[in-house]
């Protein structure tokens, strides 16, 4: 079982880690050539993609890898739609935002036709991603991750596009694997609408914890952002980019993966339970090494690849490399939730990390200096992501197969 998961979450992470290994290789020159603030520009627009990842499609990119063969199709056809109609209401919100705030908004916000674009590009790469990890061809789904983080360096570096355009722009490198799976037929196959009906707990169920969850990750950088201004979100990200890549690379592959390989195991919580275990102990090990490396000799490295206008001091970075190393050991295995369609319980959690971190970062950012917030910020992931995984733990022992077995 473990060589199996490795091996797919090899293919995609070998295909994310050459594709945001450019990213790293560029971010030397990217980081001398623009200011920390640009760089707090990327960080909002990627807090755009990321809610449009788990938002654009409405949840149903989740539904493709577990959805019978007649339905495959036409939840693409779902999918887009809704990718279509949340960028446009993206757009429309932040037009009317800018207009009744006096132009005064954050770049990108300044562009609403920057961020809705990104919305739909994301929307439709995360369908393109959930129709390869359907066919079980894990290793178009890391050309695809290959080829986003490659375009985006190539953009960047030439000065072609800003690094905004340029990121939102990278999303295009998987509308051929999309145009494919549009082509695409199976026999017999329901209409759009009954296929939406059918997974009707993705959109109504799955959706509103999902949301909360990448919203509370994002208010962190949203928060950074209000109060201490555009340079310390830039300051933030660059070292929670960089810091956080290899764990985050393999935990959005590993995620893909069991996404496909828990549907296997849906019916039997044993197997179920010895893939979470698996999972854990092995993302768990890499975690505590990138903290323990961050810590001792991440200061140097740092400093030397981007240069002296940027904070690298260990007590600054090794708080933020613990909360991405707890974030990217959980996240993919949320995706257990998703097999076993316990939605309620991800939600709960979801609601309760929202509340809790809308007060506690606000707080914090109003009476203490960044390098203490981020301190403050490590400590609230290691607690909420610790009762994330024994609630996944509890989901596993409490799901129907479980109980008919026991």
């Amino acid at each position: 079982m473990l060589r199996q998961l490795a091996r797919g979450a090899g293919g995609v992470a070998l295909g994310t880690a050459l594709g945001q290994g450019t990213v790293v290789a560029v971010t030397p020159w990217l980081a001398r050539s623009h200011t920390p603030a640009d760089f707090g520009a990327l960080a909002l627009v990627t807090t755009v993609s990321n809610v449009a990842v788990a938002g654009a499609c409405l949840r149903y990119d989740l539904a493709l890898p577990s959805a019978a063969a007649n339905q495959s199709r036409p939840l693409m056809v779902v999918g887009i739609a809704c990718a279509l109609g949340s960028a446009a209401l993206v757009t429309g919100i932040d037009a009317v935002a800018s207009l009744l705030s006096h132009h005064t908004l954050l770049d990108p916000f300044t562009n609403p036709w920057i961020v809705g674009l990104c919305v739909l590009l994301t929307g439709l790469y995360q369908l393109a991603l959930a129709w390869a990890t359907r066919q079980g061809a894990f290793s178009r789904v890391g050309a695809m991750r290959c080829a986003q983080g490659s375009g985006f360096s190539v953009l960047a570096a030439s000065h072609f596009l800003d690094l905004v355009p340029a990121y939102v722009v990278s999303f295009l490198t998987a509308i051929p694997e999309l145009l494919g799976a549009v082509r695409s037929a199976a026999p017999k196959e329901v209409t759009p609408y009954e296929a939406a009906r059918v997974h009707w707990q993705f959109p109504l169920v799955s959706l509103p914890g999902a949301l909360l969850d990448v919203i509370g990750y994002s208010l962190c950088i949203w928060i950074i952002s209000a109060n201490y201004g555009a340079s310390e979100a830039g300051q933030y990200s660059q070292v929670q980019r960089l810091v956080g890549a290899p764990l985050m690379l393999l935990g959005m592959s590993l995620g893909q993966v069991l996404l496909r390989h828990s549907a296997n195991f849906a019916n039997d919580p044993a197997r179920m339970a010895q893939l979470f275990s698996q999972a854990l102990k092995g993302m768990g090990a890499l975690g505590l090494i990138v903290v323990l490396l961050t810590a001792g000799i991440g200061e140097p490295l740092l400093h030397s690849l981007l240069g002296g206008q940027w904070r690298v001091n260990t007590m600054f970075i090794t708080p933020i490399a613990l909360a991405v190393a707890v974030r990217a050991c959980t996240s993919p295995l949320s995706m257990i939730l998703v097999t076993l369609r316990r939605f309620e319980l991800s939600l709960r959690w979801q609601a309760a990390y929202f509340a809790s971190a809308t007060t506690v970062f606000w707080l914090a950012t109003r009476h203490l200096d960044v390098g203490t917030f981020v301190i403050i910020y490590a400590a609230h992931e290691c607690l909420f992501y610790g009762a994330y995984l024994l609630l996944i733990q509890f989901a596993i022992n409490t799901s129907p197969c479980a109980a008919s077995s026991a």
